[in-house]
């Protein structure tokens, strides 16, 4: 699955540049390291998406939707009216 649009290029640049440190400045190898870094955000992003999913389905399985026949109602009295308020003060 690809993320490009989702994995910006500043992402993978500071990636890239983490695991180049890691490797001991060895020159010649950025395309491999920006790579690497590339596939290492996608799996990342992939894994964290697939948590996020799995927790949606066990949140919907623990709090069901009720289903509701009639929208909620506003009673009279629980409507304040502002004048009252004015010439209570």
């Amino acid at each position: 699955m690809r993320f490009e649009h989702i994995i910006t290029d500043e992402q993978i640049r500071h990636r890239a540049y983490c695991i180049w440190e890691a490797d001991g400045h060895r020159p010649g190898l950025c395309h491999e390291h920006w790579l690497r870094a590339r596939e290492e955000l996608e799996e990342e992003f992939e894994r964290s998406l697939l948590v996020a999913l799995a927790e949606k389905e066990t949140t919907d399985l623990v709090m069901p939707h009720p289903s509701i026949s009639m929208p909620p109602c506003r009673s009279e009295s629980a409507r304040i009216d502002p004048d009252s308020l004015r010439q209570a003060a």
